[in-house]
């Protein structure tokens, strides 16, 4: 949030965090598109098939990736 007077840097990223079952995606999906900010479902990128996991390195570039970019 900014200050009266302040200006943003263009950045434009929010960030859902809840618990299990607490309609995390359904919510940042619909914020996402209100806005036309692009959406980040970091389970989508973390699990392999069979849910394995992705190795941490392979997660943490995934991540970079997808955050690339103003929003």
């Amino acid at each position: 949030m900014t200050q009266k007077g302040e200006r943003t840097t263009g950045l434009s990223r929010i960030a859902v965090v809840g618990t299990t079952g607490a309609s995390k995606t359904m919510l940042a999906r619909r914020i996402a598109d209100r806005l036309g900010l692009p959406h980040v479902e970091l389970d989508a990128i973390y699990w392999e098939p069979d849910w394995t996991h992705a190795p941490d390195d392979v997660f943490r570039q995934r991540v970079a990736e997808a955050l690339d970019g103003e929003t």
